[in-house]
């Protein structure tokens, strides 16, 4: 959890930067590489459950010159873990006359975390605002015991899009289902997928 924590909080902090360097050198860098990074609210199969609160940090690549065409490696790790209160056992002498109640909740009160991984190929629609499609595999590390041994397994994404700015930075809300019925919303800041600066700054020469 430490490293992942670490090399989100790297792709956080070099996020702004780094690609536009990578720019300099290569005027084309932004056709081919994008990152984002995000919080997710994720969700476990067991009602007693409540969500965590994940960072999410994204790096992608598109073939060279299409936009609407990437492959994605995901990471995530919880940042606020959720409340986990168990159906207590009902012992026999409750919630009779005369009787203690009955528990509605065991006292163990554990906490529901999660980190992940995921390799994911990505379909987006041309335009400002654009539809988001992927599909791929996702691993999963969690604390419930109710999930050992579903840890890994096939997972989709649907969302939408909208570039905010005149350049190629874009906020992005995603919903993602796993195999094992793990589920989360994200919202995440992307920087460098689409167009590269250069035709940009090109249009706005040619304007009158």
């Amino acid at each position: 959890m430490r490293i992942a924590s670490r090399l989100l909080l790297a792709l956080g902090l070099a996020l702004p930067p780094a690609l536009p360097a990578l720019a300099a050198d290569d005027d084309t860098s932004h056709d081919l590489t994008y990152a984002s990074i995000g919080f997710a609210h994720v969700s476990a199969p067991p009602s007693y459950a409540n969500a965590a609160t994940n960072l999410t940090g994204t790096l992608g690549f598109h073939p060279a010159g299409i936009d609407w065409v990437a492959a994605e490696f995901e990471l995530g790790t919880t940042v606020s873990a959720g409340d986990v209160r168990r159906p207590a056992a009902t012992p026999s002498n409750c919630g009779g006359v005369l009787q203690p109640p009955c528990p509605t909740a065991d006292s163990s009160h554990d906490r529901f975390s999660l980190q992940h991984g995921g390799v994911f190929g990505v379909l987006r629609t041309p335009g400002r605002v654009y539809g988001i499609g992927r599909i791929g595999y996702q691993y999963i590390n969690t604390s419930l015991p109710e999930l050992d041994g579903r840890h890994s397994g096939v997972a989709w994404s649907a969302g939408a899009g909208l570039h905010y700015s005149s350049d190629i930075s874009g906020v992005e809300l995603l919903y993602t289902h796993v195999s094992n019925n793990v589920r989360y919303w994200g919202l995440s800041l992307s920087y460098g997928f689409g167009r590269s600066k250069k035709p940009l700054a090109a249009e706005k020469t040619d304007t009158p």
